[in-house]
């Protein structure tokens, strides 16, 4: 698999109406940095969560999801992923390097070149899960902090 993602179930006590209001409260709509956890949207029963950070990080996970309510309280549906220039960047660089290396071995006959080249595109997807579930940790527990109502 090229690029890293996560699928996750959390069954919660809440209502989705106060799971909503939640997340919601830890959302920046206007960029303002105050104090807020995440940007993005809660929409309907939807939600598409960035975490804010103080410095660039590519590699965080994008976090979509929608919520169901059930008997007993909702479950909330989530899938992580890289966002989408993240993406575009690695699959622009996996590409190239595989094409490089098919260049090298076919038509310039050059083995260790080539090689070279599939090691690159090796190494690009290795640093890219390596960095994803890195971020991924941070993410999901400022998650369950707003979701359990902690500060």
């Amino acid at each position: 698999m090229i690029l890293p993602y996560r699928k996750e179930t959390i069954v919660l006590t809440k209502k989705a109406e106060e799971v909503l209001n939640l997340l919601n409260q830890s959302v920046d709509h206007k960029r303002k940095k105050d104090k807020k956890v995440f940007t993005g949207k809660v929409q309907g029963n939807t939600l598409n969560l960035t975490r804010i950070t103080e410095r660039v990080e590519n590699f965080k996970p994008q976090i979509k999801g929608r919520i169901e309510n059930t008997s007993r309280g909702s479950i909330l549906f989530l899938t992580y992923t890289l966002e989408f220039s993240t993406r575009m960047y690695v699959v622009f660089w996996s590409v190239t390097s595989f094409f490089f290396a098919l260049v090298l071995w076919f038509i310039r006959n050059d083995l260790f070149l080539g090689l070279m080249a599939l090691g690159g595109l090796i190494l690009n997807i290795l640093v890219t899960h390596v960095n994803f579930y890195r971020q991924l940790k941070i993410t999901r527990s400022d998650l369950y902090k707003v979701l359990n109502d902690q500060d």
